[in-house]
């Protein structure tokens, strides 16, 4: 095991483990109640295209780190929440919705159109990385 950690009101025990797991269990009865997978192995395969390799000079290190960074940093979730209709001409983009506001998202960063056509989905802003990049600077600049 990684890491443990319990929920606020107690009920429910988060636990990590070496192979990327992330087990819920219910913290009174013990009872396992669900089971994620490690979700890294696409971005992995992504990450090693030929293309995308040579394209931003990507060696098997920054691989490595991109991953564990991935890995320790990001936040799974059951994918209880359900969008439909939002975007019917690409049912994968209300895929990412749906784990934008089942993680509490702030905002998405994106470049694909049906997603940037939005502007905003439930108070969660949708923008270009070069908007993204400029919102930081402002914010830099102002504190």
């Amino acid at each position: 095991m990684r890491a443990v950690a319990v929920s606020p009101d107690g009920r429910f025990i988060v636990s990590r483990s070496w192979d990327h797991t992330v087990k819920v269990w219910e913290a009174e009865s013990g009872q396992l109640l669900r089971s994620l997978e490690g979700h890294t192995g696409g971005v992995r395969a992504v990450l090693k295209y030929p293309r995308i390799r040579n394209k931003y000079a990507i060696t098997d290190e920054d691989v490595k780190g991109l991953v564990a960074l991935l890995e320790q940093e990001a936040l799974v979730v059951p994918r209880e929440v359900e969008i439909e209709n939002v975007i019917p001409e690409d049912l994968a983009d209300e895929r990412v919705l749906a784990c934008a506001v089942e993680a509490g998202a702030d905002g998405i960063v994106s470049g694909d159109r049906h997603l940037l056509s939005l502007g905003a989905y439930r108070g969660i802003s949708i923008v270009t990385a070069r908007e993204f990049l400029e919102r930081l600077r402002s914010n830099e600049s102002e504190g």
